[in-house]
């Protein structure tokens, strides 16, 4: 091999390796977080039920997401209903909570924990 195509080629070795760096640090700075959306599915004169869906996004797995309650009257899942474990970025689940009182306001928490822990206070109200 000649002089010049070593020094081509190691200019191209140097330039893969430094992109290859460059998406590296790109990808690592995208954090996984929640889109959260809720939807009131049912109401009667007693009660209302609310669904709380979720998807991750970010570009990593989250160790779970756990449902708390926030304020108002508020009834959760039973116990082991109310966490969902390893998720995939891309994936999607939801939960189901019992709002007491027609009209009521009402909020719970998800907690996002892993890597990157998160809680986000979701209220349960209607969009205008």
């Amino acid at each position: 091999m000649s002089a010049s195509k070593n020094v081509r080629l190691a200019a191209a070795a140097a330039l893969g390796l430094a992109a290859g760096g460059v998406l590296w640090s790109r990808a690592s700075q995208i954090v996984p977080y929640l889109e959260i959306q809720t939807d009131r599915i049912t109401r009667t004169d007693e009660f209302e039920w609310w669904q709380v869906t979720f998807k991750v996004r970010g570009g990593e797995t989250i160790d779970a997401v756990r449902l708390e309650a926030g304020t108002g009257a508020v009834q959760l899942p039973p116990e082991g209903a109310r966490e969902v474990p390893r998720l995939k970025a891309g994936w999607s689940a939801a939960f189901r909570v019992q709002l007491d009182g027609p009209g009521s306001k009402g909020s719970v928490r998800l907690v996002q924990t892993g890597r990157v822990p998160r809680t986000y206070g979701v209220p349960l109200e209607l969009k205008p």
